[in-house]
């Protein structure tokens, strides 16, 4: 695993309820996320603020350029179809994986942190924070619970399929990058299968949601 900054937030937090939502590409994590969603609880996206990272933070940009070279953007947006390529279909592909990560990830973990400290000032009680990468990343030590969102292999790489224009080796590629779903099952508070309807996905983050709050 690639270290980095953990999360760790302001004296503001003392009571606040810090629940990571991870799981596999094609999990259905991002389902999850959107439901606590609508039912009005914050969810910080980390796919979403690393977006927004690579599209506007200038030295975030530059030092992507100065790594992977001008390619990286074309007419100033971040050429995703590139960087996919060198991250997952090189045969540097982990080492290269690696250095993107270390460019994005620490800026995306300070605008997290910056986050949560702003929804703990607003008076929430309880923040869920959706990263695909919290264990790759090492960053348990900095949640009160961790969720993990799993489901069969076969059933992710259908959804992906249904979703995407990724091939299925370029699935399982992105599948292999990331730690196994079993670890991710292990070191986990909480488990979510989803390997049925998503109305049977509801009922178990309902089910779920009283017992985090009571503790």
């Amino acid at each position: 695993m690639e270290t980095t900054n953990q999360i760790d937030t302001t004296e503001n937090n003392d009571k606040l309820i810090l629940v990571g939502i991870t799981g596999g590409i094609g999990s259905g994590k991002t389902t999850v996320s959107s439901y606590l969603k609508k039912k009005g609880y914050p969810v910080i996206n980390a796919d979403e603020v690393a977006k927004h990272i690579i599209e506007n933070d200038n030295i975030v940009k530059q030092k992507i350029i100065e790594t992977f070279g001008k390619e990286s953007y074309i007419d100033d947006r971040y050429n995703t179809k590139f960087i996919a390529k060198i991250v997952f279909e090189n045969e540097d592909s982990e080492v290269n994986l690696n250095r993107l990560n270390r460019i994005v990830h620490p800026k995306v973990l300070e605008c997290i942190i910056n986050e949560i400290d702003e929804l703990a000032i607003a008076g929430n009680k309880i923040v869920f924070v959706d990263i695909a990468l919290l264990f790759e990343l090492e960053l348990e030590e900095g949640f009160d619970f961790i969720i993990a969102v799993v489901a069969d292999e076969d059933l992710r790489i259908s959804r992906i399929e249904n979703r995407s224009k990724l091939t299925q080796n370029e699935i399982k590629q992105r599948i292999k990058n990331q730690i196994f779903q079993e670890d991710k099952i292990r070191y986990s508070d909480f488990i979510i299968e989803n390997n049925k309807s998503i109305e049977e996905l509801y009922k178990s983050i309902d089910f779920l949601l009283p017992i985090i709050l009571a503790i």
